[in-house]
């Protein structure tokens, strides 16, 4: 009689929780697509940086690079208003891009994304050499550039 009842209590458990985990209401998810392409050469920038901010800007969400092909894709956002930054290194900093999320606009394909090359002309260019400190002992090595007045350098052992 009691593994009935047991088995009972423990069916009728398993239908609660069935019955309320079915009225837990899950955030809106959407995703945002994209590619990034060179404007002087239209060729797609591989490893672009992509970082997702809140609307106003000033909270970070998360980030992403491009992959080999110059495209990304950030999945599982909750809906909301948000700005997208793109930049890589060698190229001009780029506006913000706002993107709205909902449920009817759950996928925001942004399309193509131009980056405009940036280029500095220097004065000069010093290249400095320096002999590495480098220490051999029985059980380890030190090596590095110890002496390194600007405070750079690195100690192995």
């Amino acid at each position: 009689m009691q593994k009935i009842d047991c088995k009972l209590q423990m069916k009728n458990f398993f239908i609660l929780s069935i019955l309320l985990l079915q009225t837990v209401v899950l955030p809106g998810q959407g995703t945002i697509t994209c590619s990034i392409v060179d404007k002087a050469t239209q060729s797609l920038v591989e490893y672009a940086n992509i970082a997702l901010y809140t609307q106003n800007g000033h909270n970070y969400v998360l980030g992403t690079v491009t992959d080999f092909s110059g495209k990304f894709s950030i999945e599982n956002i909750a809906f909301g208003n948000y700005e997208l930054e793109y930049s890589f290194l060698g190229f001009e900093k780029t506006e913000t891009l706002k993107v709205r999320l909902d449920k009817n606009h759950s996928v925001a394909n942004v399309g193509i994304l131009e980056l405009a090359e940036s280029f500095q002309t220097l004065d000069e260019v010093v290249v400095m050499g320096r002999k590495s400190t480098y220490v051999t002992q029985i059980d380890k090595g030190l090596g590095g550039f110890i002496d390194n007045a600007t405070g750079y350098g690195s100690l192995s052992l």
